[in-house]
């Protein structure tokens, strides 16, 4: 078994424990958290990917209150996220990869099927992921928007909202989407997933 292997075998355990309010070490949360820091942010450039750091939660916070104070107060349900931006966070966190459903969830939706996880598994994920980052507060959109993400539309007012969606497979979800538009360019389309990825990731599915 190769190393990295081994990484990707203990950070699916790792998360499984804290998707069920298992506590760790404080040695494996900070193993933990240094590989997704040294992963980083993977952004698809057409022919590979450009790697972004994940900023501080103290560098996503002034950001945060920054915009709080010139937009008159929160508006952060109004961020929209793009497709492509949304794609490039998923494998950024190592989604479906390194997920295993919790009991919580089986109880709900059943044994988890490998390519066959759902918005509701997805949101978990995200949850788990900025617990262990320090980006509780936050919402995907903010995180991508400090860290400098170059796609267009990030953050801009959503052209559509998807509601009752998290029972769907993200692969269904996009191709709702494409439909929508009747085109292939994804990346165009402006994204709201419930609170997948444009609410604070400690609240709570709308679903």
């Amino acid at each position: 078994m190769d190393n990295n292997t081994k990484q990707s075998e203990m950070a699916v355990d790792y998360l499984q424990h804290l998707g069920e309010d298992k506590m760790l070490q404080p040695s494996e949360l900070a193993e933990l958290k240094e590989q997704f820091m040294t992963r980083g942010i993977l952004v698809f450039t057409g022919i590979s990917h450009m790697r972004l750091d994940w900023p501080s939660p103290e560098k996503v916070d002034e950001w945060y209150n920054e915009r709080t104070r010139r937009h008159g107060g929160d508006d952060h349900l109004e961020m929209g996220i793009t497709l492509g931006a949304a794609d490039d966070f998923l494998v950024s966190i190592s989604f479906p990869l390194w997920y295993a459903r919790p009991d919580e969830l089986v109880k709900r939706n059943g044994p988890l099927k490998k390519g066959q996880e759902t918005g509701y598994d997805m949101a978990h994920y995200i949850r788990v992921v900025f617990k262990v980052l320090g980006y509780n507060k936050f919402s995907v959109v903010e995180v991508l928007e400090v860290a400098g993400y170059p796609g267009e539309g990030l953050g801009e007012l959503p052209r559509y909202f998807l509601s009752h969606a998290q029972s769907e497979r993200w692969t269904v979800t996009k191709c709702g989407m494409c439909g929508i538009e009747g085109q292939d360019e994804l990346v165009a389309l402006l994204l709201r997933l419930d609170l997948a990825f444009t609410g604070p990731s400690d609240m709570p599915s709308i679903c």
